[in-house]
């Protein structure tokens, strides 16, 4: 897939901090520019004019650390054009550049933390149906969740163990409790992921297509709930933006 990065009609988050910690682990976060210089000298005919050439470091626009950033990503094989859609984790790209429809998630936060000022979790869910995978076993599925995340980690890329889903996780660290806590891990739980997070407070806007560079986080295949009359289960991933741009 080839990105617009440099058509983006509005660039709606940019985790810069990951950005140029890619490309300075790679060396890659700097340009060299070639600089011309003239000057004139003097020879016994008389004098001549002298060109030089220099080379010296400068910072990427944002727009060329981008372009860079998924340059090397193609480079090194680490790059996907499509979300996982099943639960395995040995994929060797941690990342994806994916389009999407999503919608903007903004979970209000009731519990205190290191940080007590912050109020909101924010971020974007793309759900992958309707349809809706009829599978009990192996769901071939998978919701996103990008979450906007201020803090680092070791960014292992592993699966959630049984009993547990990226809605529970999401769910404990704003501080969700009583049943809607455990519904959000409920095997018998009939509301969908995005009834559970309205439920839980979240502010959900429109749908609206984005393209989203990303790093895998997390896996789970435990997402159960009802959609026409029938049980659904699908996979659910959490991962890290590097940014998204809304196309549309």
């Amino acid at each position: 897939m080839t990105s617009a990065v440099a058509q983006f009609p509005e660039l709606v988050f940019l985790d810069k901090t990951r950005l140029e910690h890619y490309l300075d682990f790679r060396g890659r976060l700097r340009k060299l520019v070639t600089s011309q210089t003239a000057s004139v000298g003097a020879t016994a005919s008389g004098p001549i004019a002298q060109m030089s050439l220099s080379n010296t470091e400068a910072n990427r626009t944002t727009v060329e650390a981008m372009k860079t950033l998924l340059q090397v990503l193609r480079e090194e094989d680490l790059l996907d054009t499509a979300r996982p859609v099943r639960r395995a984790v040995n994929d060797p790209r941690p990342f994806v550049l994916e389009r999407c429809m999503s919608q903007r998630i903004m979970l209000p936060i009731k519990c205190k933390g290191p940080l007590d000022d912050l109020k909101w979790m924010t971020g974007w869910v793309s759900d992958p149906g309707p349809p809706y995978c009829a599978k009990a076993w192996d769901p071939d599925q998978t919701i996103l969740f990008l979450l906007r995340a201020d803090y680092a980690d070791n960014e292992r890329y592993h699966d959630v163990w049984s009993g547990m889903t990226i809605l529970r996780l999401l769910f404990e660290q704003a501080g969700v409790t009583g049943t809607l806590l455990n519904d959000a891990v409920s095997r018998s739980n009939t509301r969908t992921p995005h009834e559970l997070l309205k439920d839980a407070g979240a502010s959900i806007s429109e749908p609206f297509q984005i393209e989203a560079l990303y790093r895998k986080r997390l896996i789970s295949d435990e997402v159960f709930f009802e959609h026409d009359g029938s049980r659904r289960r699908m996979n659910a991933l959490f991962a890290y933006p590097v940014w998204v741009a809304k196309l549309t």
